[in-house]
This record gives structure tokens, sequence and C-alpha cells, in this order.
């Protein structure tokens, strides 16, 4: 069962803004990882993050959103790790 996977217009822009390196590699940990079994691969979040999920590709952090119902991941924010919580 293949999970779809979604950006926020601000994830995308982020996305976007990342070296193609970058994001050739975000790209293929999405399809390899969290397409595939998300429930493995999301960590969840505490404190004001409560409820979102963390998806970690190198030094790089995608915070998502899981709706087991609708089989679907939502991405809300991508960024360096030292800057992703903020």
């Amino acid at each position: 069962m293949t999970w779809t996977v979604a950006f926020t217009p601000a994830a995308a822009r982020q996305i976007a803004a990342l070296p193609d390196d970058i994001r050739a590699r975000i790209r293929k940990a999405i399809e390899d990882r969290l397409m595939v079994e998300p429930k493995a691969h999301l960590l969840p979040l505490s404190g004001p993050l409560r409820g979102y999920g963390k998806f970690r590709v190198g030094p790089y952090r995608l915070i998502c959103h899981r709706d087991d119902a609708l089989l679907l991941v939502l991405v809300i924010k991508v960024d360096h790790r030292r800057d992703v919580y903020r």
C-alpha cells in the first residue's frame, strides 16, 4: 500500500530553495521510506509540536502530519536540524 506525500506551499518553497543534491536526496528518501511505511520512519514530536512527526534525511528534518484514514503524509516544514524546530 503506497502512501501519498503532499507539501504545504511553505514546505514546497523551502524544498525548492535547497541545493539540487540535497533536494534529490530528500526526494529519494521520501520515495524509498516515507511513501512505503511512514509509521516506521516518522518519529513523534513532543511539546508544542505534539501530533506531528519528524522524518530525518541527513542533517535535514521534515516536520510532517500523518493521516491514516487518507493514507496521506503532509509535509509542513523542511529545514536544517538546527533551525527546523524554531
